[in-house]
């Protein structure tokens, strides 16, 4: 719920900026997804932000961060550096590097887990490749978006929608 709320609140303040005809330089995307996860084989609720300065080069180069947060049974943050590249007008694929941060909590009681083991809070190299598709809708544009990540010896999967603009 907080993810939708937040889309519908960047439509509200974005929807009364001026947009030039001219090339757009940068692009802000709010990204609503599921991720699978093959550590656990579970299909988890995620949302992020990603922003994109793009250079005028042929075809078009850009750099920029993405961030997301996934709602598992513990809370995973993501963050990382990303390259873009436009292969085609309206096609973008991305390789992005950074880091994952894991709470997974503090063992139960008597079980005898000794926390270093498995439970407290983590942080990895996370690498993620992905490609995406732009429809532009008014001054809208949405994404529908696919990433695989590599995690230490684990992948997961991201499929969802993004939905952004161009400034």
């Amino acid at each position: 719920m907080k993810y939708i709320l937040a889309c519908i609140v960047t439509i509200i303040l974005t929807s009364n900026i001026s947009y030039s005809q001219s090339f757009s330089r940068n692009d802000v995307a709010i990204n609503l997804a599921s991720t699978y996860m093959e550590a656990n084989s579970g299909i988890w609720m995620t949302g992020g932000l990603s922003y994109e300065f793009i250079f005028k080069t042929d075809p078009k180069i850009g750099l920029g961060f993405i961030s997301d947060f996934i709602n598992e049974n513990n809370l995973i943050i993501n963050g990382m550096l990303a390259i873009y590249m436009h292969p085609m007008k309206n096609m973008r694929v991305y390789l992005g590097s950074g880091i994952s941060y894991v709470d997974v909590g503090v063992a139960p009681l008597g079980t005898g887990v000794s926390e270093l083991d498995q439970f407290g809070k983590q942080v990895n190299i996370l690498t993620r490749i992905g490609i995406d598709y732009n429809f532009k809708v008014g001054v809208l544009n949405l994404r529908p978006n696919i990433a695989f990540n590599l995690l230490k010896d684990e992948y997961s999967i991201l499929f969802g929608v993004m939905t952004g603009v161009n400034f």
